[in-house]
């Protein structure tokens, strides 16, 4: 298995983008005040299902002037024609002022075009005429519920239903209330109600989706969507729900598709364009995604989240000045708002400029100084930075942090927290990629010195290597029983409790051993080959690292170093980009040793056998480093926060030479600068 692609790196510099996908909608308006999602569908765009209390006349009685006029007007309703069917209405009451129906749809009406206080009055001069009128109260009740009127709302809707019991509108508007009163199992009870009383009752079905959502079960709002879909297969808002729902499952492909069938079903509502572009930036599809980003802010002028998502496409692009364009249009549109403050500061961390990227997430703490990931993203510049006595303690903020999924073993002992450990067992784990814990496993020798026994808990991969650290005494690797201990920490956090400083860092050079035997081993195979100097490559890393893009290249781009004569190169790359090996650059003598690799302990010994070794920011890295074997990487222009700023050496390991690119995806220029250099060895 590879080392350069296994484990999940909280370290990594790249904060999240705050994507602004819009989140779950208000529940849908009822067909009884057909206006659609007041954020996602069109004014009038929804067809009535029932307009509750026009049963009686939809098949008025022949002959009945009024009653024709009431079904004319009731049709132009029900295809949300709302001009002719207020003009009708206002017909009918003209001549017969006392008309309830007309009355009461009228306040419907009305109530869709916003006028909510004139749909009151309507509804209950319709209610004072027919005091037993269950349809009135029912769309009184949304009124009023659209007023946040919830207390009289919810008093109307229960006389309708105990009017009518089964009367599935007013079940489904109470709902309503209740969800707006964030007491959603009631409102789930509702929406319960008016589907039992009409199956086929869409919007319900999508509501109930609603509530089950608030309520955490997500299997059943799915299904619940998924029956409003069937149901009504161009209805809107479920598709857009389901859509976010999944995607945040992690279900983006089936996410997608949902997305495009929302924008499909209202091409022009731009929180649909949002939503989708969200969805899509995530399966990768940058492009398109920037697209509908476009769309939305087309659609809705002042949208500072679809322009803080599109500097995020921007930015994953490698189009830094236009992230940063769009974030600032994103702040003059909303500069109360956080999140463009922190997408502003990644994208000028990304730029080098650092203390304005500082400055940014400042002030995005200052309007929200509880959110974890504004710490988190902090936390990352004050450490590339070299302020490590801030950055430490920003750093905690990880574990709160749920947009990097942490996953924080329980343990009944008690964190250490620096005090004399001694005649106590510390258990000191991984929490975080492999390079991570490759480099912050030097702090077990500093635990133990102070007297403490330390147990290292690590991935499978590293563990016959962590055991010949300097003061471990045992390892222990997931899934196997524990040893017992005294107290734990996550190696991440040694240096907060530990006091490091940029002056302080252990640097002790080669903190780990490879077996000697392996090392004869290839010391052996390589006497063979040809070329006076040993040079092992790695152009790629863990594809799912959320930087990969900025830090990985290819084979073919280490085409120069072919320049380098009497030098035989040899691939220490594993996974996918292993395969370039068999295709090197022209004139490069390359050994394709990598499938012999199964873990640590095989690529350190490699590695101690080779003269030299060049590789981007990958756990090969911290392994050559800290072994105390040459070993020269390759940097992005905007690099992880542990290679700091400016500078060409790194205090974590005293063999290693940096090359950093000058500008975004400038590789070529670092190329040529390690073919120069290598030439010169």
């Amino acid at each position: 298995m590879s080392q350069a692609n296994v484990g999940h790196n909280l370290g990594r510099n790249d904060p999240c983008w705050c994507g602004s996908g819009q989140k779950y909608k208000k529940c849908h308006l009822p067909s009884d005040l057909a206006r659609g999602n007041v954020r996602t569908l069109a004014a009038g765009s929804a067809v009535p299902v029932a307009l509750t209390g026009a049963k009686a006349i939809a098949t008025p009685s022949a002959g009945s002037a009024i009653q024709r006029t009431l079904r004319a007007a009731l049709e132009h309703h029900q295809a949300s024609r709302l001009t002719d069917a207020e003009r009708l209405y206002r017909d009918v009451l003209r001549q017969d002022p006392r008309n309830t129906d007309a009355l009461n749809l009228l306040g419907v009406v009305v109530s869709q075009g916003g006028r909510k206080e004139e749909a009151i009055d309507l509804m209950r001069r319709a209610i004072a005429l027919r005091p037993n009128f269950p349809g009135a109260y029912s769309n009184l009740g949304q009124a009023l519920k659209e007023l946040d009127r919830l207390d009289e709302a919810e008093t109307a809707l229960r006389r309708a239903i105990a009017l009518q019991r089964d009367l599935a509108e007013a079940h489904h508007n109470l709902g309503n209330v209740m969800l707006a009163r964030q007491r959603n199992q009631e409102a789930a009870d509702c929406y319960r109600a008016a589907v039992k009383h009409r199956p086929g009752y869409a919007q319900a079905w999508y509501n109930l989706g609603q509530a089950m959502r608030a309520l955490e079960q997500k299997e059943e709002a799915i299904a619940c969507y998924r029956t409003a879909i069937n149901l009504q297969p161009s209805y809107a808002p479920p598709c857009n729900n389901l859509g976010l729902l999944l995607h945040e499952m992690g279900r983006t492909d089936e996410a997608v598709t949902f997305a495009r069938r929302a924008v499909a079903g209202q091409p022009d509502d731009a929180e649909s364009q949002n939503n989708l572009g969200v969805i899509l930036q995530a399966q990768g599809n940058l492009e398109e995604a920037a697209e509908h980003y476009r769309r939305a802010v087309s659609l809705r002028k002042p949208y500072a989240e679809a322009w803080s998502n599109l500097g995020g496409v921007a930015r994953m692009r490698g189009e830094l000045h236009e992230a940063v364009e769009c974030c600032g249009k994103a702040i003059e549109l909303a500069p109360e708002s956080p999140d463009p403050y922190h997408n502003l500061g990644i994208a000028l961390s990304d730029l080098g400029d650092h203390d304005r990227a500082l400055a940014s997430f400042d002030r995005a703490l200052e309007i929200k100084p509880t959110s974890s990931l504004f710490h988190w993203s902090r936390a990352l510049a004050l450490l590339l930075g070299g302020d490590f006595a801030q950055g430490w303690e920003e750093y905690e903020w990880r574990w709160r942090c749920a947009e990097l999924k942490p996953s924080r073993p329980l343990f009944a002992e008690p964190e250490w927290d620096g005090s004399d450990p001694s005649g106590k067992t510390i258990l000191l784990y991984a929490e975080q990629g492999l390079g991570d814990s490759i480099q912050f496993v030097r702090y077990a020798s500093e635990v133990a010195a102070r007297g403490a026994r330390v147990v290292v808990g690590c991935h499978a991969l590293l563990r016959s290597l962590l055991t010949k650290v300097e003061g471990v005494s045992d390892t222990w690797a997931d899934g196997e029983p524990r040893p017992p201990i005294d107290a734990q920490l996550p190696l991440l956090s040694l240096p907060r409790v530990l006091g490091t400083r940029l002056d302080t860092i252990p640097a002790r050079i080669s903190y780990l051993r490879a077996e000697p035997l392996r090392v004869q081993h290839w010391k052996e195979r390589l006497a063979t080959t040809s070329g006076r100097r040993k040079v092992g490559l790695v152009w790629a890393g863990n594809r799912q690292h959320q930087n990969d893009r900025n830090r990985s290249t290819t084979l073919a781009s280490f085409g120069r170093l072919a320049e380098a004569t009497d030098t035989t190169f040899v691939s220490l790359q594993k996974g996918e980009p292993a395969v370039e090996a068999a295709r090197p650059p022209a004139g490069m003598t390359l050994l394709d040793w990598g499938a012999e690799l199964n873990d640590f302990s095989d690529t350190a010994a490699l590695l101690e056998a080779l003269d030299l070794v060049i590789t981007v920011d990958t756990s090969v890295a911290h392994l050559a480093g800290a072994l105390g074997r040459p070993v020269w990487t390759l940097l992005p222009f905007s690099p992880d926060w542990r290679w700091l700023l400016n500078r060409d050496d790194s205090p974590w390991y005293p063999t290693m030479r940096l090359f950093r690119q000058p500008g975004v995806g400038d590789w070529p220029t670092v190329m040529s600068r390690v073919a120069d250099a290598l030439r010169a060895t």
